[in-house]
């Protein structure tokens, strides 16, 4: 499963990422990516690393999370915390 495009972060594709749009890429696809792996699959697998989701779920785990939290704006003064604006693109 692929990531999100440089533009949903407000980077623009083969061109220097802005630092906001690094931010938001490691806010909203690295970390949730990474809570993603804290999933609990087969609490029976003797292997600990087979017991906790792996790639393809911790990727959509990141992916489902941005989305509902880009879908209402958050008021905040930091605006790493909501989807680029036009005004980014």
């Amino acid at each position: 499963m692929k990531g999100q495009a440089s533009e949903q972060f407000g980077a623009q594709r083969g061109q220097k990422w802005p630092a906001l749009a690094i931010r938001r890429f490691i806010l909203y696809d690295v970390f949730l990516h990474e809570i993603g792996h804290l999933q609990l699959i087969d609490k029976n697998r003797p292997s600990a690393r087979l017991r906790f989701a792996r790639e393809k779920l911790a990727q959509q785990f990141a992916l489902q999370w941005c989305r509902q939290l880009w879908s209402t704006p958050f008021l905040h003064p930091d605006p790493v915390h909501n989807a680029p604006g036009p005004e980014e693109q």
